[in-house]
């Protein structure tokens, strides 16, 4: 049972893609486009013609997508979904949006569920920090970059884009984007819209013992509108200075698990984020180049229990949290063979809330990082770094802690005509508990300790192309052992959780990706993707305890996608399929805590036509649980079985 669904999709299926390959252009393979050469390190990615084929509801389905990455998702739309990265914690992954650092809102990580696909222009996910990235995402093991639409500049005059879909479950979703730009790409102004609602009510059916159960998901609407506004100017000596604005409001209701025979859940969420960051990047004589960042965010967020038993009959959680995050990031060559990257940050936070009696939490973060690169003869690149972190908080019970997290890399140059590279990594990284996971009514721990790993890393890969096939192989294994890993568990709902630590874990991990490319005939191509992921991620506190050398929580041991893309002219056909091995809903991995695992297929037909010479129309149409499986990521969070998605775009350049 460990394997068999690795088994079953590698020899029956197909499945999607992990990066956006870009194989086949017109009539030649170009593999490698598949990671960056000019920073020598595994970089995968996915691009806007992938993601439009993919049609994601939010980036927590693309992530899933890449080797190394488990997403964790409580429901369809809208619901919660978060990461983790070669089995760290979300927490240990820094999300860049535009080349600024965008730190988690108060609930202590990233909800991936809440982020939008429409406006990404590319995503990518890199371990290294030789790129010029701000120093919170240097400190942690892992960054997950992105690049919107209404952040970057355009060589065209004017662009337009615009989406309307329709699915099952009452999904409707509209956006609609316009930038203004230059044919010199001196500047650019841009807006953008998306409104998005699903009613949730889909049918579900679990086992209960013997017994199967079937019955409606309740308590599931989702509604968010988000808005965002775009500038950027260019200066002669090729610097950049650009301003985003973000405002997201969200609309929630909160489903419990499916527990037999209990009453429906009744608790709602309301959030409201507004997020205004600047970026100068600047280039000097072409010696050093840098950015300076300056982030603020408000974010308002509201939990209503109508089910709460108390004089009122109602409980209502108010939070308010205050974000300013700046930061400055230079890098220069000391020599044709030495390259210096120094960045500093320093974020405060404020958190305010009616359900919390002494003085509003506070914190002063601070972040620094030097990272130095040097090359070694004619094949083999070392890049060192040394990274500072600095937290005050203001509670009593908190004490300041000052960390400093080393990171080595050795790195080939791509050798053998630049088909063969390797790597080999040390990190050290360190993460604090979130407001969250400290001070939330009812789920604050504040004995919670700070959590620390080591992560050792090798891999290699391997590529080749001619005009008509292309290939590649990418390896990756790694071992982390973790202090005091911060586990979370919801209980009653998406908001209330049950959160400790583990005092000592062990991980240890495998990621395979291959990817081939055909040119079939000048108007015919075929795409084939696959990855697999092996995690052992296991309890090694105290050898007298029931959960030592068991699997953490949710954290299966075998998981993968393979993909098949055959496309035709303007048209394509892309069959699907995700597979996950089994869970344990706890630590201690017996029988009444499995989480079965399952084969979810899904399958799209996409089809555009050219409009004049800058204008196209696209239509999508998708399928997915094919099969209508019935199958939960978390248990008791049952995620929706077959459903259908209509999807119709234009796009104007």
């Amino acid at each position: 049972m460990k394997v068999w669904c690795l088994g079953i999709f590698l020899g029956v299926n197909f499945s999607l893609l992990s990066q956006d390959t870009t194989l086949i252009q017109e009539v030649e393979v170009k593999a490698n486009l598949l990671w960056n050469r000019d920073s020598l390190v595994f970089v995968p990615e996915l691009r806007r013609k992938k993601i439009e084929q993919i049609q994601a509801e939010d980036i927590g389905q693309l992530l899933q997508l890449f080797s190394g990455v488990q997403v964790k998702s409580y429901g369809g739309i809208g619901g919660l979904k978060s990461v983790s990265i070669r089995g760290l914690g979300g927490q240990h992954t820094a999300f860049v949006v535009n080349g600024v650092a965008v730190p988690p809102d108060q609930t202590g990580q990233m909800n991936l569920g809440t982020i939008q696909t429409d406006n990404l222009e590319r995503i990518s996910l890199s371990y290294s920090g030789s790129e010029l990235l701000p120093a919170s995402s240097l400190c942690f093991g892992s960054t997950i970059s992105m690049e919107t639409f209404e952040g970057s500049f355009s060589s065209t005059n004017h662009a337009l884009r615009a989406t309307q879909k329709y699915g099952s479950f009452g999904q409707v979703d509209s956006y609609v984007a316009y930038k203004k730009g230059d044919s010199k790409n001196r500047y650019f102004v841009a807006a953008s819209g998306k409104i998005r609602s699903f009613g949730g009510k889909y049918p579900f059916s679990i086992k209960n013992g013997s017994q199967q159960y079937e019955g409606v998901r309740e308590n599931n609407h989702y509604r968010d509108l988000n808005f965002n506004i775009g500038a950027g100017c260019r200066f002669r000596n090729e610097s950049t200075l650009k301003l985003h604005y973000q405002k997201l409001s969200i609309t929630q209701e909160l489903p419990g698990p499916i527990v037999l025979y209990t009453a429906t859940a009744n608790q709602d969420l309301m959030q409201k984020n507004d997020q205004l960051q600047l970026s100068y990047n600047y280039e000097l004589k072409k010696w050093m180049n840098g950015n300076v960042f300056v982030l603020l965010k408000n974010t308002d967020l509201q939990y209503v229990d109508s089910n709460y038993l108390n004089a009122e009959g109602l409980m209502k959680s108010d939070y308010n949290l205050q974000l300013m995050d700046v930061g400055l990031n230079f890098s220069f060559p000391l020599t044709k063979k030495m390259k210096l990257n120094f960045s500093n940050e320093g974020q405060f936070q404020k958190m305010q809330s009616n359900t919390y009696s002494e003085n509003a939490p506070q914190r002063f973060h601070y972040f620094s990082a030097l990272i130095y690169q040097l090359t070694l003869g004619k094949y083999l690149i070392l890049e060192t770094q040394g990274s500072l972190q600095a937290i005050v908080d203001n509670h009593s019970e908190r004490k300041s802690q000052i960390h400093l997290n080393p990171f080595v890399q050795f790195k080939t140059i791509p050798l053998w005509n630049k088909r063969i590279s390797g790597y080999f990594s040390y990190r050290n990284s360190f993460r604090m508990p979130s407001f969250n996971e400290l001070y939330y009514n009812k789920i604050g721990n504040l004995d919670l300790l700070p959590e620390k790993a080591h992560q050792l890393a090798i891999g290699a890969e391997y590529s080749s192309a001619t005009k008509s096939f292309g290939h590649l192989l990418r390896f990756n294994a790694y071992a982390n052992k973790v202090s005091d890993k911060i586990v979370a568990v919801p209980t009653m709902n998406l908001f209330l959780w049950s959160i400790q630590n583990i005092g000592k874990v062990e991980i240890l991990g495998v990621d395979l990706h291959y990817t081939l490319g055909v040119l079939l005939a000048k108007v015919q191509k075929l795409e084939l993707g696959m990855n697999y992921n092996f995690q052992s991620v296991k309890d090694k506190t105290d050898k007298f305890s029931p959960t030592y050398n068991h699997q953490i929580a949710y954290m299966p041991k075998h998981s993968g996608n393979v993909d098949l893309t055959y496309s035709l002219k303007s048209y394509s056909l892309r069959i699907g399929v995700f597979a996950n091995d089994t869970r344990y809903s706890l630590n201690e991995n017996v029988e009444a805590n499995r989480v079965d695992a399952f084969l979810v297929t899904d399958i799209s037909v996409h089809a555009y036509w050219k409009i004049k010479e800058k204008s196209k129309l696209s239509l999508l149409f998708s399928c997915k649980n094919l099969f209508n499986q019935s199958y939960a990521l978390v248990r008791n969070y049952v995620m929706p079985g077959r459903n259908f998605l209509i999807s119709l775009s234009y796009a104007f350049n």
